[in-house]
């Protein structure tokens, strides 16, 4: 190939596949996926989605979902992905920005998965009942499905969610 794009799986696995990429005169550019430092050197260039400002734009949307007020939660994106940083705090620094009578009342690892998702939001509405007002999902296929799962299992028909991503499964919910 004259130039390979690699959207890796693995932050720190990766750093040794853009080596011998680069080490076999092949340009390598690595996408979505955040690689360690190290792999840097081997990358003629990282590109991604513009995450931060789709997540403020959603933030703001939240926000007046919500009237401004109540507390929500935020389910994470996996860690070491360019989303986790951006779906985690781009939301809370908007929301601190725009909305501070919100409260963020816990930021749960979903690992991307539709059971550990549908288990956290259980446990948040067992732990925190109608304080919770309001669910950030990092996806809206499996992780979003979770949620919608638990809400329903609970009999919450008044809690507000929104989602990053934009799937067939994201737009029939």
């Amino acid at each position: 190939p004259h130039m390979i794009v690699l959207v890796p799986t693995d932050a720190e696995k990766s750093t040794n596949w853009f080596r011998l990429i680069h080490q076999s005169g092949i340009p390598v550019i690595g996408s979505n996926l955040s690689p360690e430092m190290d792999a840097y050197q081997y990358l003629l260039s990282w590109t991604g989605p513009d995450d931060w400002r789709q997540v403020r734009m959603l933030a703001g949307k939240f926000a007046e979902l919500m009237d401004s007020n109540g507390g929500y939660c935020i389910l994470q994106h996996m860690k070491g992905s360019s989303a986790y940083n951006s779906r985690t705090h781009g939301y809370l620094t908007e929301l601190n920005k725009i909305a501070p009578a919100m409260e963020c009342l816990a930021l749960e690892e979903s690992q991307l998965s539709r059971d550990v998702s549908k288990q956290i939001i259980l446990n948040l509405l067992k732990q925190y009942g109608d304080k919770l007002k309001g669910i950030i999902s990092p996806d809206d296929s499996d992780v979003l499905l979770g949620v919608n799962d638990a809400i329903t299992q609970m009999g919450r028909s008044d809690i507000i969610t929104v989602s990053s991503g934009n799937s067939k499964i994201g737009m029939s919910c």
